[in-house]
């Protein structure tokens, strides 16, 4: 199967490219050879809402996250700190591809904290880390290549 890298450019405009096709040649290289497209945004645009939208393809009412915050199981209970945990009542992109032995490697994607275990995989948490004295790689080890 072939390889396939998603790169998304959180708040980037894609007119830009064009603008400053000299100094983006890689960009400009990837928007004419491969595909290429802006996201069709929710409403509250809020970067857990589209960043998890983006990797399920679900209604934000499926997994509950609105916001940098969240309750447990839609009640009117203690708000919680959006965590790659809250975002697991749906599969995303980096949970369907294992199933299909496919390899997947993350860096710096918003709500990925704690770093979920991809099977064969690796995961560098982005947004939302609450700091690098905690684990923010999977696995555990990746951490001192990321130090160096």
């Amino acid at each position: 199967m072939a390889k396939i890298v998603v790169l998304g450019l959180d708040g980037f405009n894609p007119e830009l490219i064009k603008q400053w096709s000299d100094e983006l040649p890689n960009l400009m290289k990837m928007q004419k050879e491969g595909i290429w497209g802006s996201l069709k945004c929710t409403v509250p645009l809020t970067i857990p809402q589209v960043w998890t939208c983006a990797q399920c393809g679900r209604n934000p009412g499926v997994y509950g996250v609105w916001d940098f915050t969240y309750r447990d199981e839609f009640s009117y209970g203690e708000t919680k700190v959006v965590s790659s945990e809250a975002t697991r009542r749906v599969d995303l992109l980096y949970t369907i591809l294992p199933k299909k032995m496919q390899k997947v490697g993350m860096i710096s994607v918003p709500v990925t904290w704690p770093p979920p275990g991809i099977p064969a995989g690796y995961a560098i948490s982005g947004l939302m880390t609450p700091s690098l004295d905690r684990d923010f790689t999977y696995p555990d080890s990746l951490k001192d290549e990321v130090y160096k």
